[in-house]
């Protein structure tokens, strides 16, 4: 299994024309709205966007009104940064947006089918350290996957409550939180006051501050933390998260499925519940 090719997890040229739509709203630029519509349609054409993007652009107009962030500009960015979109505000402080697109999808609570990461991450790597059980039923390809030279060190400050909030933030290592700076875990709870969700289907569009997320809310919050492990998946592993628990059918916030044997190691899916009723959530339908 060592020439496995793992998920890359990467926007799609839709989400991309999508985030930049987004990010030239955010600015007012026109004309770069227009052009993002005109690679919409492109990829209407290709069947690889399930939505008109006049609609795109309404709902995204929109929601950016009633949000009414007051916002110098919006720059889209690489993957593997803080978000998609970073947005500079007066005083140099900032906010970011990290893009769901789900065109082909009816429901929000579709979100539930989508990747929120992929493959290993840190959370994986520290329940292989420190959980005995769970690193004896993975097979030794997938225990190369999860390996850490010196966990104390790459450990040092984040517990298994913290790197699963930076999983659910997308920043799911140390090599990415090093890459953006994220030092500490109050470093990734600043970052988590200052980044919102954009999740788009055809049921219409909803922006939800991360730090909303219920689990993340709760675990910011200081709930505790259920998990629950589960061997006998399709996968080699299942993980349920919830905060707070209990980690049972309708109320599991977040499941790891890790060991698939062909695509993707792992992928990783933030459940439905988690993003319902948020705190200070703004939808806008279709």
């Amino acid at each position: 299994m060592s020439n496995r090719v793992p998920g890359s997890g990467l926007a799609n040229a839709c989400t991309a024309a999508i985030e930049r739509m987004l990010a030239a709203r955010l600015r007012g630029d026109t004309g770069e709205m227009a052009d993002q519509r005109h690679v919409l349609d492109g990829e209407v054409r290709m069947g690889r966007c399930g939505m008109a993007p006049a609609l795109i652009s309404t709902l995204l107009d929109e929601a950016c009104q009633r949000l009414g962030l007051p916002v110098v500009d919006a720059i889209d960015q690489p993957p593997g940064r803080l978000g998609g979109l970073r947005a500079p505000r007066g005083g140099g402080s900032h906010v970011w947006f990290e893009v769901k697109a789900q065109t082909k999808k009816d429901r929000f609570e579709d979100v539930t089918q989508a990747d929120w990461v992929r493959d290993a991450t840190d959370l994986l790597r520290w329940l292989y350290v420190y959980e005995g059980e769970f690193a004896d039923r993975l097979p030794p390809w997938l225990q190369q996957q999860l390996a850490v030279d010196d966990p104390a060190t790459y450990f040092a400050g984040w517990d298994a409550k913290s790197l699963w909030l930076a999983d659910m933030s997308l920043i799911p290592s140390a090599e990415a939180r090093n890459r953006v700076g994220l030092q500490t875990v109050k470093d990734l709870e600043f970052l988590l006051g200052r980044k919102y969700l954009v999740h788009l289907t055809r049921q219409g569009l909803r922006v939800i501050p991360m730090r909303s997320v219920k689990p993340i809310a709760g675990v910011l919050g200081g709930a505790p933390v259920e998990m629950r492990f589960n061997y006998s998946n399709q996968t080699a592993a299942c993980v349920h998260l919830s905060s707070p628990g209990p980690t049972t059918r309708g109320s599991i916030h977040f499941t790891y499925h890790f060991g698939y044997p062909k695509g993707p190691v792992g992928r990783h899916k933030m459940h439905a519940t988690s993003l319902t009723d948020c705190a200070d959530a703004l939808q806008v339908d279709s």
